[in-house]
Formats: structure tokens, C-alpha cells, sequence
């Protein structure tokens, strides 16, 4: 419980940090030199139609308009590909620098870094004033080609800079939408320890009291695992489930049961049949006499 409120604290803090600027603004860091640049995209004016009686100065206002537009747009591509040829650039030295955080960008009021293993690179957002704080999307996660696994294929290159930059803005976008769920499941883990509370408090014979043990310890342990994986990436959860061992001592404890009831209908059965015959034997004995 204490970990889930912490995510959520945590997400707080990150849509409380993001910054929507005029135009496009991205820091862009070059991994190989350990330098950054500062970008922005100028957001071109919407001009609107020319009126069919428009005076000669409307006419001039409106040509001065699309030039610039134009001349915005131009240094726009030219920014933007300088933007996408450093962004390639680093994705291949990334390739090259496992198991290290690398700052790549920063972004909307955040800094985001990259981290990169055999299997798969995963991208995380911290707030720029805040770099205790990170978020991993789950968009935002590139796991290697399965073909290519155990061979030299760079599947970082792989990663284009206008996808990646849709995946931020989605992963931005959804952090509303990440605590409210967060929230939810918050709710919903207080209502099933309240409920698991009473039923222990209560003391009163249930069958499959244990079992309801058995579940909310194992929820404690997935969740304690889930803390130590976001601290740690290279923890590797074992988790035995404390619920199938005892859901499956109480299967056969029911099937023993049922094997002695079993046995009991059977040794009554028997005695049903044997009744009549001894006090038959019995009549003709006194008969005789």
C-alpha cells in the first residue's frame, strides 16, 4: 500500500511538472561528446484566405504572411533535421553504452534518459528540478527482435526520432489518466485488506480463511517485488505463490473426504445388507428350540 501511494505521489509530482511552451522546445544532448543544444520549433501563424475585395495593404500583409511562413518552415526542416540526425546519432552510441542511464533530451518540462540492455531499451521521464523521481511509460519500453537476440543487430537504430516523440507526447498526455487509475486501484486494494481484516477479526470457522491469507500475503509479496524492481533493475523477482500450496492441500484434504465418506456409505451399505440375514438366523435358532 505504502509503494502504490508513493507511484502515485510520484505521478502527481510529474503532471504537476509539465511544461507546454509556445513552440517546440527540445535540449538535445550528444552522447559521444557529452554536449547539448537547444532547439525550438516556431509555430507557423495560420493565415487565413484572401477576401475577394481586400485592399492593396490586406494583399501585402497577407503575401508578408505566407513568406514568413515559408521562411519559418524552412529553418522549421532544417532544425528538425539536425534534431533527428543527432537523435540517430545517439540511438547508435546507446547501443553501445549498456546498462548505464544516459540523458538523451529534455522535453516539456522534463529530462528523459535511456537506459539500454541485451533485450530491450527503456526510456524514463524525471521532472527537471526533480531527479529522484522516474517514470518509465510502458510505451516507451523498445525490447529487442527476438530473431536477432544473440547476435550484433542494433536494434536501437531501429528507434526513429518522430515515432519516439508521439510515444512522449502520449505518455505525457495519459499521466491524468495513469493516477486516476492508480487512484482506483488504490481503493480497491484498501477495500479487499478492510474486508480480509474483518473476516480474520471475526475468528469464526471458515473453510477458506486460510486461503484468503494465502492471497493477501502473496499480494504483499508481488507488490514489495514490484517496489524492488523500480529501485533495482537488475532484481529478479522469484515468486512461489503462498495460495496455489494451500489451494492445493485443501483439493486434497476434499478428495480425502470424499474417499472416507466414500467408505463410510459403503461399510453402511454393508451393514444394511448383513442386518436382515443375522436376524433371520436368529428366528430359525429360536424355532429349533
Amino acid at each position: 500500500m505504502d509503494y502504490l501511494k508513493q507511484e502515485l505521489k510520484d505521478l502527481e509530482t510529474l503532471q504537476s511538472s509539465v511544461m507546454i511552451p509556445t513552440h517546440t522546445e527540445i535540449k538535445l544532448y550528444d552522447l559521444k561528446n557529452e554536449e547539448s543544444k537547444d532547439y525550438e520549433l516556431i509555430k507557423v501563424k495560420e493565415v487565413e484566405p484572401l477576401k475577394e475585395n481586400a485592399s492593396m495593404s490586406e494583399e501585402l500583409t497577407h503575401k508578408k504572411l505566407k513568406e514568413q511562413n515559408k521562411q519559418i518552415a524552412e529553418q522549421n526542416k532544417e532544425k528538425l533535421d539536425a534534431i533527428k540526425k543527432q537523435f540517430a546519432s545517439n540511438l547508435n552510441d546507446l547501443f553501445f553504452n549498456e546498462e548505464r542511464d544516459c540523458k538523451l533530451l529534455e522535453y516539456k518540462g522534463f529530462v528523459v534518459k535511456a537506459y539500454k540492455t541485451k533485450y530491450q531499451v527503456e526510456f524514463s521521464l524525471s521532472p527537471k528540478d526533480n531527479p529522484n523521481i522516474a517514470y518509465s511509460p510502458s510505451n516507451m519500453v523498445y525490447k529487442n527482435d527476438t530473431g536477432n537476440m544473440f547476435s550484433s543487430y542494433n536494434f536501437c537504430a531501429e528507434i526513429k526520432f518522430d515515432g519516439f516523440l508521439k510515444k512522449l507526447d502520449n505518455a505525457i498526455t495519459k499521466l491524468p489518466e495513469k493516477i486516476k487509475e492508480l487512484e482506483n486501484s488504490i481503493e480497491t486494494t484498501k477495500e479487499n485488506i478492510a474486508k480480509y481484516t474483518r473476516l480474520v477479526e471475526q475468528k469464526l470457522p471458515y473453510p477458506r480463511l486460510e486461503y484468503l491469507q494465502a492471497l493477501k500475503w502473496d499480494h504483499k509479496t508481488l507488490i514489495d517485488d514490484l517496489a524492488k524492481m523500480g529501485k533495482d533493475r537488475d532484481y529478479k523477482p522469484v515468486f512461489n505463490p503462498k495460495s496455489k500450496e494451500v489451494l492445493k492441500k485443501m483439493n486434497a484434504e476434499k478428495r480425502a473426504n470424499l474417499v472416507d465418506e466414500r467408505e463410510e456409505i459403503k461399510e453402511q451399505a454393508n451393514q444394511e445388507v448383513h442386518r436382515p440375514m443375522k436376524k433371520a438366523a436368529n428366528d430359525d435358532y429360536d424355532m429349533g428350540m
